[in-house]
């Protein structure tokens, strides 16, 4: 991937880079810089298609389901 946050890379693989919010605000998320990341437009089109505006553990749940090794498990914990 050719992109960095906070710098407006143009990649026409992946497309521009938009403004993607972490905690979604329909979720009660913010603007603020913490809750704000920029993903090329293409991979944040895909990430809601596959998650819409689910939570970190409903989209943990979904990995787990559906695409994670059996052996495994994607744990999800809150930072410190």
């Amino acid at each position: 991937m050719c992109y960095r946050k906070r710098n407006l890379i143009y990649n026409q693989k992946l497309g521009i880079l938009v403004k993607h919010h972490k905690l979604p605000t329909s979720k009660g998320g913010s603007n603020k810089a913490r809750n704000v990341s920029y993903v090329p437009d293409s991979l944040h089109q895909a990430y809601h298609l596959l998650f819409c505006d689910y939570t970190v553990q409903d989209i943990a749940d979904i990995l787990n389901e559906h695409f994670v090794n059996p052996d495994f498990q994607l744990i999800v914990k809150p930072r410190l």
